[in-house]
């Protein structure tokens, strides 16, 4: 799971281009191959086998920098990852986190080649669902379809959880499993820091790995291995 991407600047959100490339290639070098959501969804279809050691590669928020960044190092080392949009700020500049840059608007998300950047959904606020009720988690699913859809955005229906957040509360959380099916969301994504062991168990909480700006070499192979590094 990465965020944001720059030339030289970090920050816990920003790996540098030049530390993706790196890790892109000691993926290839150390035979992971990436995977698209199309390929993950024909895998659990049945209709599809995966390649050795396949990776997942998530982009959280849309930043411009997924595009003008993120993507020519991706198509140079012939990897694949998937974008997160949270669909009701798209296009606005810094409604997220820190620093000044914006998220993708509709005419530059279409624009993404698919063979590199599938798109898909990340909400619609960027909220945490683990703090709202089943009726606002409810609106906030149907608003992302419903803006992605009017805006033209050539999603798959997967989504990832704003902050990797979910509602404590059971019926809350059967709640919102029943709207984002009813949405036609097949997998969902959250956090967690470990690694997917197939077959997945639960296709609602598929769990990823926090790629931070400033983790070494070290770090990045041993979340590779282990999903998070013991802290000491």
């Amino acid at each position: 799971m990465y965020h944001r991407f720059a030339e030289t600047s970090t920050d816990n959100l920003t790996v540098t281009t030049r530390d993706f490339e790196k890790h892109l290639r000691y993926l290839n070098d150390e035979g992971y191959r990436t995977i698209s959501i199309a390929q993950l969804l024909a895998f659990l279809d049945g209709t599809e086998a995966l390649p050795d050691k396949p990776v997942l590669i998530t982009l959280d928020d849309a930043y411009l920098s997924h595009l003008e960044l993120a993507a020519p190092i991706l198509a140079a080392c012939a990897c694949k990852a998937v974008v997160f949009v949270p669909a009701g700020l798209i296009g606005r500049s810094n409604p997220l986190h820190r620093g000044p840059e914006p998220l993708l608007d509709a005419e530059q998300l279409k624009s993404l080649d698919g063979k590199v950047l599938d798109i898909g959904l990340h909400s619609f606020s960027h909220k945490n669902y683990g703090s709202l009720t089943a009726e606002e988690i409810e609106r906030d699913i149907r608003a992302c379809i419903d803006s992605a859809t009017e805006n033209g955005i050539p999603f798959t229906p997967v989504f990832a959880y704003p902050y990797g957040g979910r509602p404590v509360d059971k019926a809350v959380y059967r709640s919102m499993i029943a709207s984002l099916t009813r949405g036609g969301i097949r997998l969902a994504f959250r956090i967690g820091n470990r690694v997917n062991r197939l077959p997945l168990k639960n296709l609602f909480e598929i769990k990823r790995i926090n790629i931070q700006g400033g983790d070494s070499m070290w770090t990045f192979r041993t979340k590779l291995a282990k999903g998070r590094v013991k802290q000491v």
